[in-house]
């Protein structure tokens, strides 16, 4: 009987010590987070791609944060909702311990006295000069563009460069009258979108560049190098007798502004409640601007030679330059005195 009891306590402990293998062996489950998520929004962050990175929808990150507005910035602390995807941790490999190798050094020999030898002189070789080209950097915009106006329309055709006279002034102020005209040119380089709003003295909110909002236009009017003239070359925008104020926007990013086009769609394109669509577009250009004053800009205009006359004026002649780091705005007010 005493060895039957021994048998059976034998195999008893061999029974709980692979119990104890199999369970110490077993994948931990990964748990799920109960608790909302904190993100620190990074640059180009937007609500709308944070909300599709982590499942959750635009709604629920106001709900969660406060929030009455698009506009988020960068540092800024956002909660995500428990519902959120999180994405799955993976352990990176960890690679086996590489045995010590022990070199040995080999036995050097006895240095001979250097051995001296004359070569023929040579003339001295100038290196070449070269130029040093501007690195282009993705967070680094650069773009040509003209906004002029024809005044005067009784025969002395003055042309006034209002682009030019606003960066050495810094009014952001013209004055015109009924029967004047402007007209636009917009050249991007690398890395550089612009975008043209106008909201004229009826209030109504016009695309001014690009010129459409359709996928294709965009990306023909993107192109870096490419030159377009608003409305056509040698082509004007007349002012009517209505007095008031004409308000033009201008933003230049390195990156294609999204959001603020998918607005612009959804107002064009706005059957129902337009007054509502135009406002997102506001708000979303009042938030990028906000987001230029964290930005250093520099602004150098292009001088051009001698003078224009006659009624074919190529505006792109009087094309400024800008150049900035991340983001640029700038508004025009134009004051029509009928």
């Amino acid at each position: 009987m005493k060895k039957d009891k021994s048998l059976i306590y034998l195999i008893g402990a061999v029974v709980l010590i692979f119990v104890l293998i199999e369970t110490l062996s077993a994948p931990a489950q990964q748990s799920q987070p109960e608790e909302d998520i904190e993100y620190i929004v990074v640059k180009g962050d937007t609500l709308w791609g944070i909300s599709k990175r982590f499942g959750v929808t635009v709604n629920d990150l106001y709900e969660a944060n406060g929030l009455t507005s698009d506009l988020i910035l960068v540092g800024q602390k956002l909660k995500i909702p428990s519902k959120a995807v999180v994405p799955a941790y993976e352990e990176p490999p960890v690679e086996p311990e590489k045995p010590t190798v022990t070199i040995e050094e080999p036995t050097v020999p006895e240095k001979k006295p250097p051995v001296t030898i004359e070569k023929p002189s040579v003339p001295e070789e100038k290196p070449p000069v070269t130029v040093k080209e501007i690195p282009v950097s993705p967070d680094t915009l650069a773009f040509k563009w003209a906004f002029v106006a024809r005044i005067d329309p009784d025969g002395r055709n003055k042309v006034v460069n209002i682009a030019k006279k606003d960066l050495t002034e810094k009014t952001g102020k013209f004055t015109v009258s009924a029967g004047d005209k402007i007209a636009f040119f917009v050249e991007p380089a690398e890395h550089t979108y612009v975008y043209i709003y106008l909201v004229d003295s009826r209030k109504n909110l016009e695309l001014v560049f690009p010129t459409s909002m359709d996928i294709a236009i965009l990306e023909s009017e993107f192109i870096p190098g490419k030159g377009t003239y608003i409305p056509a070359k040698y082509e004007w925008f007349v002012f009517d007798e209505n007095k008031g104020t004409e308000v033009f926007y201008l933003i230049a990013s390195p990156n294609r502004l999204d959001r603020l086009e998918e607005l612009t769609r959804n107002y064009i394109n706005a059957d129902e409640n337009p007054e509502f669509a135009k406002k997102k577009v506001l708000d979303e250009i009042r938030g990028t601007k906000k987001r230029v004053a964290f930005s250093t800009r520099l602004e150098r205009p292009i001088a051009f030679g001698g003078r224009i006359r006659g009624l074919e004026i190529d505006i792109a002649k009087l094309a400024v330059q800008i150049e900035a780091d991340n983001l640029y705005s700038k508004t025009i007010r134009i004051r029509n005195g009928g």
